[in-house]
């Protein structure tokens, strides 16, 4: 356990060595959404409120937040395939510690330095936007599971690829498509008409954490003209949220059993 901790802490504190990996890590995500807001703001003479909370804010803030997460695989690629094949490989497998120990202290600090991003943007955007977080249990889970997605395929893209730069290559599309079936900058599912499309934007991760959390709290949806809304059915965001847990069993069985073959643990 000792040997872990050191691993984790020595990969978590080397995240935040490097000062202009603070900005883009931590900060541009909530600098990006909030710029997001002030333009929609200024674009729209009055915002719906639904119980006191922006409901333009609450929509955008969701979009945005669960399709940052996902940059949090970038977080572990670079630093599993220097442990891998960087030029300390060799010192490193000669310790007497098990490569998977290596491997879990990598993705524990990756993932928390996610969380921490997402953590800001609740805050910040809970108290400067008004934004409404509906059942709080559901939205955690519903944002865990995304980040927890984001280092399952950042395991998978390490273990499929050669070097970082061919991940790099994979996992920045691969973040932009995921984001676009679920309308993040490019709304593909309107752009392309086909049922193919429209079956993985409904079971996209991110748009599954979107319903789960609107479904789980007081409305499941709102109407934008005329301020109607039907109200969260719980069954729909626990389904949602086992669907996105599932997913990421899933990589990770995928992920082991191809490490397994590769002997890369």
């Amino acid at each position: 356990m000792n040997k872990f901790g050191l691993i984790f802490r020595h990969y978590f504190v080397r995240s935040f060595k490097h000062p202009m990996n603070l900005f883009p890590m931590l900060l541009l995500p909530t600098v990006i959404i909030l710029l997001f807001a002030f333009v929609n703001d200024y674009n729209i003479e009055e915002n719906l409120l639904f119980h006191g909370y922006n409901v333009m804010h609450t929509n955008m803030v969701f979009a945005n937040i669960f399709f940052f997460q996902l940059f949090g695989m970038f977080g572990n690629l670079e630093s599993l395939h220097e442990f891998s094949t960087g030029e300390h490989k060799w010192r490193l497998f000669a310790t007497p510690i098990k490569r998977t120990t290596f491997v879990g202290g990598i993705l524990l600090g990756s993932w928390i330095v996610n969380i921490l991003q997402g953590l800001i943007v609740f805050v910040v955007t809970g108290i400067i936007l008004n934004v409404y977080w509906g059942n709080l249990l559901v939205t955690i889970l519903a944002f865990l599971g995304i980040s927890l997605f984001a280092q399952a395929m950042g395991v998978l893209l390490f273990v499929v690829t050669k070097n970082v730069a061919q991940a790099t290559a994979i996992a920045y599309p691969l973040s932009f498509f995921i984001g676009a079936l679920s309308g993040f900058i490019i709304p593909i599912q309107q752009l392309i008409n086909h049922r193919i499309v429209d079956f993985m934007a409904d079971w996209s991760p991110l748009t599954l954490a979107s319903q789960a959390v609107f479904e789980g709290g007081r409305f499941g949806t709102v109407s934008i003209m005329d301020g109607t809304y039907t109200g969260g059915d719980m069954s729909l965001a626990i389904q949602s949220l086992l669907i996105i847990f599932a997913t990421v069993a899933v990589l990770a069985a995928i992920s082991f059993t191809l490490g397994k073959v590769k002997k890369v643990w």
